[in-house]
């Protein structure tokens, strides 16, 4: 084994794997509190990958759960196609976000993944705003109608899939990864006769705006709206990443429903579940999963010692990484999902004939994902230094990257 694949492996197992492992521990408590009527939903992608830690748990402490668990089928895209007539303002803050810059026709072929929907090229070329969008949703036209058509029909889909998976049961855990509960907002909204309850990872007001969902939604591992020192679990707000990457296994997004010939409901793209637990290169996965097995012998004691312990440590790295922990922490290209065909890397380099100046390497900091680690890797010398600087001006004072950087002059 590389070196390289090691150290993945060992920061799986000694820094990840705590962290994971006392989140199962909190979810089992939780679940202990909601016997009865209730029924657990483990969301795709992230959320799959928790089950699988969860029922290694279980198995591990020789635990038993009295509550009905299930893999649900869900993504963003998906919920907000059942949700978006009853939660139409969400939806369209959430469209023209996700879709800044895009024509309506990539618009409604990422909406409408296969149904071959064809926009008028006088109105597909146009860049979709919010007239535009309220015309897709509401309006006459030929084209937006066939739009309207296949949005009621994944709704009818989804609910007929979600009562089959709840039966005579009104109360949904909804566990995933996190972060701001936007899929459980559409689903709440869509289907209001059941009662959900998101159990995530980390539950984070992204946008500081308190959403009126957030009161059923707990983080059992973090929560909060930044990162605050006297609280190292939020320093994953800072690179998430690193907490949703080993969690999503190897397959596409689920935006799309369909009923086969006896009345089954199944995803349109292909869902291998041989690759839910960890593959031959998932090195950080892996040596979450071996720390699981390793933790069955633990006392709850030897276990707190070793999950303060991993916080102390995930926060030092994520904030002052050394190169080693750039080549260790960083995860594959992130897919942007909500209907788009595109991957985003964590730590953007754009690809160059010759070496680029450092006010090259300094405009690209805002355009990475994890900016510590882009930070650490493009300047290894001066790292310390600058790392204390950008945590102090950018992360604890929060001011705004770009326009820090534009009175500098260094244009973006």
């Amino acid at each position: 084994m590389k070196d390289q694949e090691f150290r993945k492996i060992e920061f799986g197992n000694s820094i990840l794997g705590p962290i994971f492992y006392d989140f199962c521990r909190k979810l089992y408590l939780y679940e202990c509190g909601h016997k009865g009527d209730a029924v657990s939903l483990f969301a795709y992608r992230g959320g799959v990958r928790l089950r699988y830690l969860y029922e290694r748990y279980l198995e591990g402490r020789e635990l038993e759960s009295f509550i009905p668990r299930h893999d649900f089928y869900i993504s963003r895209i998906l919920s907000m196609k059942a949700g978006v007539w009853v939660a139409y303002n969400k939806a369209r803050s959430v469209v023209l976000r996700e879709y800044k810059g895009v024509s309506v026709q990539q618009f409604v072929s990422g909406l409408c993944n296969g149904a071959g929907i064809s926009v008028p090229s006088e109105v597909g070329s146009r860049l979709l705003d919010e007239k535009m969008f309220h015309e897709i949703i509401f309006g006459s036209a030929s084209w937006a109608k066939r739009v309207q058509e296949y949005l009621t029909i994944q709704g009818e889909i989804l609910r007929e899939y979600l009562y089959s998976l709840a039966g005579d049961r009104k109360k949904i855990l909804f566990v995933d990864t996190g972060w701001s509960g936007t899929t459980q907002y559409f689903l709440m909204k869509s289907f209001p006769e059941f009662r959900w309850e998101g159990i995530y990872f980390g539950k984070w007001d992204t946008w500081g705006e308190n959403p009126s969902h957030f009161y059923c939604i707990s983080g059992i591992a973090v929560e909060g709206s930044r990162y605050l020192l006297t609280r190292p679990q939020t320093s994953v707000f800072l690179y998430h990443h690193i907490i949703e990457s080993p969690l999503e296994p190897r397959f596409p997004s689920i935006e799309e429903l369909q009923k086969g010939p006896h009345g089954s409901i199944r995803p349109s793209s292909e869902i291998d579940p041989q690759k839910i637990p960890p593959q031959t290169d998932e090195f950080l996965f892996e040596g979450i999963c071996d720390f699981f097995d390793i933790a069955k012998t633990l006392s709850i004691e030897e276990l707190s010692r070793k999950v303060c312990s991993a916080w102390l440590c995930l926060r030092r790295k994520i904030l002052y990484p050394t190169t080693q922990d750039v080549v260790t922490m960083t995860v594959p290209p992130r897919s942007a999902d909500f209907g788009k065909k595109i991957s985003v890397p964590v730590i953007y380099d754009k690809k160059r004939e010759k070496d680029c100046t450092w006010v090259e390497k300094i405009r690209e900091i805002p355009r990475s994902i994890w900016k510590q680690g882009k930070i650490a890797q493009d300047f290894p010398r001066l790292a310390p230094l600058l790392l204390f600087g950008y945590n102090l001006i950018i992360v604890y004072l929060r001011l705004d990257l770009q326009k820090f950087l534009k009175k500098l002059r260094i244009r973006l």
